[in-house]
C-alpha cells in the first residue's frame, strides 16, 4: 500500500512537472502579431499562430486553468521568450496597444483615411464613410486638425469620426464663431483660407499678414491667385514657379481662374493657422511676392507697379539660381 501511495505521488509530481514546464518553461521562439477586428476564441488564435506544438499545448492548458476562452478585438504582439502563462495574461488584458498617427501626412481627408487604413483594422472606405457623415466632401477635411493622435487598432471608424467631431466642436466655440462672422466667413471657409495661408508661407509670423491680404482680395473683389491652390490643382507639390499651362488648368481649385475660395482645403491645417485668419492683420495689401533672397519671406504692397517690380526681381533671382519650375 505504501509503495502504491509513493507511486501515485510520483505520478502526480511528474504530471505537475510536465504541466508546470508547459506553462512556464516553454518560450516563444519568435514574435507573434495577432490582429482581429472581432472577438476570437483562443482556439482560433492557436490555429492561426503557427507556433510550436508544445507551446500551443501550454497555452491551451493556461487558458483552461484561467478560464480564458475569448480574445477581445485588437492588435496583440507576443514577444519572443514569452511563456504560455504570460501570453494568457497579456491576451486577457485586451488591446493595450496605442498607435500614434499624424493627421497631415497627406493633404486631405482621403489621405488621412488612407493613413488610418495603413495602421488600423479597417479599410480606407470605412473611415471615409464615417467621416462623410460629418460633412460632405471635400468639407469633411475641415473636421481634421493637423496634429498627432493616438488610436486603438480595433477602434471603429464611427467612434474615430465622432472623436474628431468633438475636437472640432470644442475648438469652434462661440467666440471663434463670432470672429468668423465678423470677417463674413463660415468656419469651413475660415479653414479653407487657413490652408491657403499655410501653403503660401514657410514662416508662420507672416500668417496674419497673408490672411489679411486674402481677406482684402475677397472684399475688392478680385481673384485669390494663390499659387498653393494651383499646385494643389496640378498635384505639383515641389515646384517654385507656376507655369502658364499650370495657371490655366481647369479645376475649381485654380484660384487664378475661379472666383473666391476653392471648394475645400488644400492642406490638413493646424489650429494656429485658423486662429491667424480669425486674427488677421488689418492691412491694405492686395499683392505679395516672395523676396529675392531665397528666405521664403515676402514683399507686401497695395501698389501694382511696386508688385511688378518685386515680381521681376524675384524672377531674376530664380533665373540666376537656374530654377526653371
Amino acid at each position: 500500500m505504501k509503495k502504491l501511495f509513493i507511486a501515485l505521488i510520483l505520478v502526480v509530481l511528474s504530471i505537475g512537472g510536465i504541466l508546470g514546464y508547459s506553462l512556464w518553461g516553454i518560450q516563444l521562439t519568435e514574435e507573434i502579431v495577432f490582429n482581429t477586428t472581432q472577438e476570437s476564441t483562443l482556439d482560433q488564435f492557436i490555429e492561426s499562430s503557427m507556433t510550436p506544438e508544445q507551446w500551443e499545448s501550454g497555452l491551451s492548458w493556461a487558458g483552461i486553468i484561467r478560464n480564458f476562452k475569448t480574445i477581445a478585438p485588437g492588435k496583440y504582439k507576443l514577444s519572443a521568450g514569452l511563456t504560455p502563462w504570460k501570453a494568457i495574461v497579456l491576451l486577457r488584458q485586451g488591446d493595450n496597444s496605442v498607435l500614434l498617427i499624424r493627421s497631415d501626412e497627406y493633404r486631405t481627408i482621403e489621405g488621412f483615411c488612407k493613413s488610418l487604413s495603413n495602421e488600423l483594422a479597417f479599410v480606407q472606405e470605412d473611415y471615409l464613410n464615417a467621416f462623410s457623415q460629418l460633412a460632405p466632401l471635400p468639407l469633411t477635411t475641415t473636421y481634421i486638425f493637423a496634429d498627432t493622435y493616438d488610436f486603438r487598432y480595433s477602434e471603429s471608424p464611427e467612434k474615430i469620426a465622432q472623436r474628431f467631431k468633438k475636437i472640432h466642436d470644442e475648438f469652434w466655440n462661440a467666440e471663434r464663431k463670432s470672429m468668423a462672422q465678423k470677417i463674413n466667413l463660415t468656419p469651413e471657409q475660415v479653414y479653407i483660407l487657413a490652408s491657403m495661408v499655410k501653403g503660401e508661407t514657410k514662416h508662420f509670423e507672416e500668417a496674419t499678414i497673408i490672411a489679411g491680404l486674402y481677406l482684402n482680395r475677397l472684399k475688392v473683389p478680385m481673384k485669390m491667385q494663390c499659387d498653393a491652390t494651383v499646385k494643389f490643382a496640378n498635384e505639383d507639390w515641389e515646384g517654385q514657379r507656376i507655369s502658364q499651362s499650370e495657371s490655366k488648368v481647369i479645376s475649381p481649385y485654380n484660384t487664378y481662374d475661379v472666383e473666391g475660395l476653392p471648394p475645400g482645403p488644400i492642406f490638413i491645417t493646424e489650429k494656429k493657422y485658423i486662429d491667424a485668419v480669425l486674427n488677421a492683420d488689418q492691412n491694405n495689401y492686395i499683392y505679395m511676392c516672395a523676396k529675392e533672397d531665397g528666405s521664403g519671406y515676402h514683399h507686401f504692397t497695395n501698389d501694382s507697379r511696386q508688385h511688378i517690380n518685386n515680381a521681376n526681381r524675384y524672377h531674376r533671382y530664380l533665373d540666376s539660381m537656374n530654377i526653371k519650375e
